[in-house]
């Protein structure tokens, strides 16, 4: 499949989603070839050309047929790290192919752990020869969800196939190839505490005391009476 393609069906998924889904994490590794990945990548590898950038893509490789390899020992890995806090439903989403001289007893793997503790798998593919692209999208679960750091490691198990590998032991370069790495995730909604009525005051009952007259309102009422008076002393003087 074409990697162009590719890209174009992963933007697709992520665009059709739930409307709250954000990017968390994405490396498209459009950037020079080096034998160092960065942007915040960390390696593990045999060679020092094992985990690299190449024609803008994160390659994993091994070329001393190791086998048996767990996530914590891996032939050759690249990890990232990220604060998964606030969210849940997280989905890492991924292009992948396989080196051309890998076989099929050979795979990439997927896994991820809480900073520090101990590394869970969660998806794993055979990789064979033919070098096409393919897509892969995985949830991570609800223990990733609202984590203060995650790690999330690529990484690939390569070895002897059968006795004739083992008898031909020679240098190959055996692994896979991974672009358009995204992670996304939905806000967890807030619980919003809505604020206390105000108490209603109480009707004023029959023997409620009534309202005293400031002193000005008592100003104003004698003014008005004695006008009312001189009024009426007018009249009666005429």
């Amino acid at each position: 499949m074409n990697k162009n393609a590719i890209a174009l069906g992963l933007a697709t998924l992520l665009l059709s989603g739930t409307a709250f889904a954000a990017p968390v994490f994405s490396d498209d590794f459009n950037r020079k070839n080096s034998n160092h990945v960065g942007a915040a990548w960390s390696e593990i590898e045999r060679n020092g050309k094992d985990v690299a950038i190449s024609n803008n893509a994160l390659q994993l490789r091994d070329v001393h047929q190791h086998s048996n390899s767990t996530a914590s020992s891996p032939d050759a890995a690249a990890t990232f790290s990220v604060s998964t806090l606030g969210l849940d439903n997280l989905l890492l989403s991924f292009a992948w192919a396989p080196l051309t001289a890998s076989e099929a007893g050979d795979t990439l793997n997927l896994s991820w752990r809480v900073a520090g503790g101990s590394w869970m798998d969660l998806w794993s593919t055979g990789l064979g020869g033919n070098g096409a692209w393919s897509t892969a999208n995985v949830g991570l679960g609800a223990a990733a969800a609202d984590q203060q750091s995650i790690d999330i490691r690529f990484w690939t198990d390569v070895g002897y196939s059968g006795l004739l590998g083992f008898l031909l032991d020679r240098p190959r370069s055996e692994g896979a190839r991974i672009d358009w790495v995204t992670l996304t995730g939905d806000a967890i909604p807030v619980a919003v505490t809505p604020p206390a009525p105000e108490p209603t005051p109480e009707p004023a009952g029959p023997g409620a005391a009534q309202a005293v007259p400031e002193p000005a309102s008592l100003a104003l009422l004698g003014l008005g009476l004695a006008g009312l008076g001189a009024m009426r002393c007018r009249q009666r003087a005429a």
